[in-house]
Parts: C-alpha cells; sequence; structure tokens
C-alpha cells in the first residue's frame, strides 16, 4: 500500500505498526484512517490537530 502522506501520517503510521505488533490486524480501520489521511492532505491545513486524532485512535485502544 502507498505511505500516508499528510502531515498526520508518521503518528498514523507508529499507531497501526504499534498495534500490529500487539497483534491487531487493523484493516478497516486502516481504510478509514487512509481516507482521513488524503482528507487532510486535500485541505492543506490544520483541520485535525495530532492531539485530536490521538484521541480519536485512543478509542480503538482496550482500557487497561
Amino acid at each position: 500500500m502507498s505511505p500516508f502522506t499528510s502531515s498526520l501520517g508518521r503518528p498514523i503510521e507508529r499507531f497501526l505498526a504499534h498495534k500490529r505488533a500487539l497483534g491487531f490486524a487493523y484493516h478497516r480501520e486502516e481504510a478509514f484512517l487512509r481516507e482521513l489521511d488524503r482528507l487532510a492532505l486535500l485541505k492543506q491545513n490544520d483541520f485535525v490537530s495530532e492531539d485530536l486524532v490521538r484521541i480519536y485512535l485512543s478509542m480503538f485502544s482496550r482500557k487497561r
């Protein structure tokens, strides 16, 4: 697959790598994150902050 290209790409890639190292497939979630990445690239502004993405991604994490 192609790499993430927006300013959110690197944090998204780190998140997916971490989850996959834990044994999660994250195929459906990756598809959504690729859509978010494309939207962020199109808009070329800070409509979504890295903190907001982290909050959203934390919803997919198991509570400990």
